[in-house]
């Protein structure tokens, strides 16, 4: 507390549980948005990967040629 300030120990306290529900908040929004960002980009990831094995699957009528290398399925999946 600075000298010649009015401010009690009650609003010190309030004032420093201000600061903690903030900080709170800025921790929840930055943790949601670094789980969006990673879920973005790990998400053509996971297709490429599902593609290649359903294609191994005898029954998932796709040609066993469909994805021949993962450069050609890549591109495939962003067109």
């Amino acid at each position: 507390m600075q000298p010649g300030s009015a401010a009690g120990p009650a609003q010190a306290v309030e004032k420093e549980q201000g600061t903690r529900v903030a900080d709170g908040v800025r921790m929840f929004l930055a943790g949601g948005t670094a789980g969006a960002v990673a879920r973005t980009v790990t998400a053509p990831a996971d297709r490429l990967k599902l593609l290649f094995q359903v294609q191994a699957m005898a029954s998932s009528g796709v040609s066993a040629k469909a994805y021949t290398s993962l450069r050609q399925a890549a591109l495939k999946v962003f067109r």
